[in-house]
This record gives C-alpha cells, structure tokens and sequence, in this order.
C-alpha cells in the first residue's frame, strides 16, 4: 500500500501527538471546561464517526476523539490533584514516603496524609535536631501543622507550582510539633505499601555504600546513577555536569537501563539461543528484573520510559521483529500519558522523549556522512559521537528554555562519560551482589570510589575550561516551538534530497 508521506507509517506518533495536544489544551481551559464536558464532546463526535463514510473525514474525526479524551483526561487528573490549603493548624496522621533530605537548617520529606478521606502528598520541612534526623521512610507520625499552597514562580520559564503538582504534591508545610505514632496501613493501596517496603530496601542498599570510605561527592554520584537516589547530589556537582553537557547521567535512562539489559541478556545468553519455551521463558525473566529495577530505583519517568521500550523491543524480538521505531516511542508516551497525564509537564519526560526521538531521527543520517571509517574503534566512536550529536539535536532548545544554557563541550565529555558510566553501573551491580562477603565487597567499593572519583574529577575539570557553556539565554516557549518546526523542516529537506538521489540513481541505472 502506498502511503502519503512518511509520518503514515508511524499512525502512533500521529496518535500519540494529538493526545498530547489535546491534554494541553484541557490544561490551557482547566478553569472553563470539566471533565465531563470534554467527554460528551466526544461522544457526540464518536456518533458522528459511525455514520460517516468518507475516509479522510472518518480519520480526521478519530484524531478529534483522541485529542478531546486527550483534553478529559488531562481535566480529571487536574481536578484530582487540586492543591490544598489550610486556615490554621491541621492535626493528621502520615508516614513518612520518601528518604528524608538532612540540609543546613531543616529536614525534607514527602508525608502522606493518612487521616483525610483522599490521601494527600504533602512536602514537608522539619527544624532540623536529633529527633528530626532520625526520621526514616516507612516512619508513621502525629502532627500538627498549617498547610500552604505552592507560591507562583517568579521565572517565565519553569514554573515550581505546575512541577510539584505535576509529581502528586498537594500542599507543602512546615511541622514545629511531632511525634512518632503506630499507624494502620492497611488503608493504603498495595502498589503504594509495596513501594514503601522497595523504598526501605533502596535505603538498606544506600547505607552498605555508606558502610565504605566514599568521598562525599563520589558516593551521591553512585548512589545517583545505581540507585536513582539524588539527595545527595548537591548543588557544585548538579551545575558541573550541567555545564560538561552530561547531566542525564545523573538521571536514570535509557542509557543505564540499556547496559542492564545487556548484562541480563549476556547471563541468560545460553536460553535465548534455544528455541522452544526456553526462549520466551528467558525473556520474561529479563524483563521482571528490568521491572523490578524499576519499581527498586522509584519509576522515574525517564527509567520507565526506558523499560516500557525495551519491554515491546524485546516482545517484537519474539516475533524476529527486532527494530525500534517512531511507533514504539508513540505507543511509550500513550502508555504513560494515559498511566498519568501529569507526566506531560514533567521536565525529565519531556527530555527522556525528545531525545530518543531525535537519536531515531538524526543518529543514523550522521553516522553514514563517514561511510569510509572501517576500523572497528573509530566506527564505535564515530558512532558513539552520532549518538550524542542526534540526542543534543533534540534536547538543546529545552536545555537553553529550562536551564538558559547550552554546553559547549558535550561531544567530548560523552565519549569519556559513557565509557565511566558503564563501569560504574558494572561495579555497582557486583557490588550488591557480592555485599554479603565484606573482603569482596571492599575491593568492589574501592574499584568504584575511584572510577567515581575520576569522573568527577573529569567533569569537574571540563566545566572549568574557557567556554565550555554558553549561558543567559532566554526563550520564550513561542520560540522554542519555532526552533523545533526549523528542525522538522531540516529533516523533511534532508529526506526529499535522499529521495532525490535515489530516484536519479535508479533513473540512470543500466
């Protein structure tokens, strides 16, 4: 069947495209139209589905359905997470969800509310003392305090209210009066009791690392990049990898969970080759680790949008249909669009998809500009550097709109981060292994407290070097948009020249 042009090949991209336009434009009219009023819209439009005829129309008006559950969907979930303020002092009943953050003067936490019919995500602030330091996630509590909302951000680019209600909280609050309570649980969802009991193993993983003599900055990039933990990463470390370009690795992704999955793929290499159930059985036990790593390292959008793809890839490699695509990357986004609409204004999603969008894009294109590179190293650099070229491709505007700036070093600092990144993941995962058997466990340690020193110390030098950031860049959403249209129509030139040549080489053929 002949297509119309090459984005009727990828239906999930077109889908999944709509259905984010339309989730923003539920959000835009938040305060005009409810929920209910988007769905008989749709309803309406689905009736008008039925009785068409022509194609064209028939199709234009699914894409409508789409955008206006789209918009529903967005409506509710806005609806569900309204922030919630308190005229005077509330007393509750809360555990304690997340690992409490030591800083100068307070200590941070997530509580949920148990006492409230909905239970409440508040961010909570504790003076910080003897009692508030021996805070723990899985603690319960009895407190009394005022809950505020989230002040409005003061920078047109990153608003801190949508960001904290974008990831669940409702309310945030200073607690002055405390103090340990027995609470009951059994009110709690079994996915949030089951992410409790994982958070207080991650934390148990946390002190073995501290149990070994780790530099500070050393240790919060471990336990970062092994663990998704990032309470330690201070502010010298997160502006170093910022400027040196490499950031991401800072954040679960696909690159972590891509050497995962190798090295599960490497032990179980015997099973995949076999045919028979050993094939599938082996792959659904590659899978159940990935996903167990997952709900371990707290289901960051960016790590499950790494699992949800590598779980169809591995599912299409069944059906010897083994090629990521656009479509796989549509159907991700659908999947964790509809999971949580919020996931649409979180940052690290919006990077996460742009960039694999791009590295499918752009990577290959760049790589065969060199088509003449024959020897082995220099292919793998080369294509190690088109990777990273294709992915700065697509997340550059979002950097300088976020953040106002754009490193200037990224390419060279890759080549080396990517290289120290795999060790460290190699050594860490030896080293939870292997934790129990302290003479094994202290060699692993030391392996990885200086190969996390030595990235550091590299990043550290490279954000340091003359022009290595370009910053004070400034935005506005309008143009950001007009930046990746130019991207688009560079890329949609680039294909019509392939075209081009093509054609011309088949029309002079002999």
């Amino acid at each position: 069947m002949k297509t119309n042009g090459k984005i009727q090949l990828y239906p999930l991209v077109r889908v999944s495209i709509f259905l984010m336009t339309g989730m923003m434009a539920g959000y835009m009219l938040r305060s005009s139209l409810s929920a209910m009023h988007w769905l008989i819209v749709a309803g309406i439009v689905t009736m008008m589905t039925a009785v068409m005829r022509k194609v064209v129309i028939q199709s234009l008006l699914v894409f409508a359905i789409v955008f206006l559950v789209g918009a529903s969907v967005m409506s509710h979930a806005w609806q569900a997470r309204k922030s919630i303020s308190s005229y005077g002092p509330v007393h509750y009943e809360a555990v304690v969800v997340s690992s409490p953050v030591v800083r100068e003067r307070v200590v941070t936490c997530d509580l949920l509310i148990l006492s409230s019919e909905a239970k409440v995500l508040v961010k909570a602030s504790f003076i910080r003392d003897e009692r508030s330091e021996q805070l723990r996630m899985g603690d319960g509590l009895e407190a009394c305090s005022v809950w505020k909302e989230w002040n409005k951000s003061q920078s047109a680019q990153f608003d801190y209210a949508l960001y904290m209600r974008s990831h669940g909280y409702q309310a945030q609050t200073f607690v002055s009066e405390w103090r340990w309570q027995e609470v009951n649980l059994q009110s709690l969802s079994w996915f949030t009791r089951a992410r409790l009991v994982v958070g207080q193993w991650r934390e148990s993983l946390i002190g073995r690392l501290k149990a070994h003599d780790f530099f500070y900055q050393d240790l919060a990039v471990v336990t970062a990049m092994s663990l998704g933990d990032k309470t330690m990463i201070n502010k010298e470390i997160r502006e170093s990898y910022s400027i040196s370009g490499v950031s991401h690795v800072l954040a679960l992704s696909g690159m972590h969970l891509g050497i995962i999955y190798l090295v599960l793929s490497m032990t179980v290499a015997r099973w995949r080759r076999c045919r028979g159930l050993l094939r599938p059985v082996s792959e659904g036990v590659i899978l159940l680790a990935i996903w167990m790593y997952v709900f371990l390292v707290g289901m960051s959008p960016s790590v499950v949008r790494s699992a949800v793809m590598i779980t169809v890839f591995s599912l299409m490699s069944l059906l010897h249909r083994g090629k990521m695509s656009l479509n796989v990357l549509g159907f991700t986004a659908i999947v964790m669009l509809l999971s949580n609409p919020m996931n649409l204004f979180d940052v690290g999603f919006q990077m996460s998809f742009i960039a694999v969008a791009s590295i499918l894009l752009f990577s290959h294109r760049i790589f065969v500009c060199f088509p003449t590179v024959r020897h082995r190293l220099l292919r793998w650099l080369w294509g190690l550097l088109s990777v990273s070229l294709a992915a700065q491709i697509g997340v550059a505007p979002l950097t300088a709109y976020y953040f106002g700036q754009v490193s200037c070093y990224f390419l060279f600092t890759n080549i080396i981060i990517v290289v120290l990144t795999t060790l460290i993941i190699y050594l860490s995962l030896a080293f939870f292994i292997f934790s129990w058997l302290t003479p094994v466990a202290s060699l692993l340690a030391q392996l990885l407290s200086v190969v996390a020193h030595v990235q550091n110390t590299v990043v550290q030098w490279i954000s340091v070097c003359p022009g290595s950031v370009i910053s004070n860049i400034h935005l506005h959403v309008v143009q950001v948009l007009l930046i990746y249209v130019i991207i688009l129509c560079g890329y949609a030139m680039i294909c019509r020249l392939d075209l081009y040549k093509h054609e011309k080489m088949i029309t002079f053929a002999p």
